[in-house]
């Protein structure tokens, strides 16, 4: 049992606080990186043509993600900058009437990244492949 603990319920509470801080720590503190900057590193000025979107927003599940569409071609990318374990990947896409939202479909490729900027490189090439 957790010494300050007054019950199991708050030593789990703390356990758990502490496990995602430990996660969070195995990559940088400061966040994901602005979409500016990443486009630098790879000396662009602008997505490729017909690609929109990659700010980084928060998923249902709380961590961040990038998702860049190209909706003529019924084609996205997404990855999570705060997980170097989740491959960027290139998807079609459907939109679906009843939501008003496009939704991945069927993962055609997939590349790795070990940083925002490395993943963002990869999603980059993948966007230019297609």
């Amino acid at each position: 049992m957790c010494a300050t603990a007054r019950s199991p319920e708050s030593c789990v509470g703390k356990l758990l606080v502490g496990l995602g801080s430990s996660i969070r720590m195995s990559r940088s503190d400061e966040g994901p990186a602005d979409l500016a900057e990443l486009l630098a590193t790879v000396d662009r000025a602008s997505l490729p043509d017909g690609w929109e979107g990659g700010e980084a927003f928060q998923s249902g599940g709380g961590m961040p993600m990038r998702e860049f569409t190209n909706e003529e071609a019924h084609l996205q990318v997404s990855y999570s900058p705060s997980n170097p374990n989740l491959s960027v990947g290139l998807y079609t896409i459907v939109y679906d009437d009843q939501y008003g939202v496009w939704i991945q479909d069927e993962e055609l490729a997939t590349r790795n990244g070990e940083t925002d900027a490395e993943q963002f490189a990869a999603a980059i090439d993948l966007m230019q492949e297609r």
